[in-house]
């Protein structure tokens, strides 16, 4: 049995509603908690994904110049083309086929 469900009596209430109303009585702090992780992930999620946008942003509308050396320029072509590879790739398949390159892919 899971350890914050060791506490229940054995007889429960009777429907759904009863029962989500008996947990979220006995078990409000898990809940709030729960509420509290899902918003901070959710915050630095989408801090993570807006720094990203505009750095891949930046990498993909970078022009070489004249004036630059050429470690420079290929520096510039690798970022270039490391911006439309990751771009390509995550907008064009979808998410769950993502999910699952990533989690079968790293065994």
């Amino acid at each position: 049995m899971v350890w914050f469900l060791a506490e229940i009596p054995d007889v429960l209430p009777e429907g759904f509603f009863p029962q989500v109303c008996f947990f979220f009585i006995y078990y409000w702090q898990q809940f709030l908690g729960g509420i509290g992780i899902t918003l901070l992930l959710s915050i630095l999620g989408t801090i993570f994904g807006f720094a990203l946008g505009l750095g891949l942003a930046y990498l993909r509308k970078m022009e070489e110049d004249k004036t630059d050396s050429k470690f420079v320029r290929v520096l510039k072509k690798i970022g270039k083309g490391f911006a439309y590879g990751y771009i390509e790739f995550f907008r064009g398949t979808p998410m769950m086929v993502q999910a699952m390159i990533i989690y079968f892919g790293g065994s």
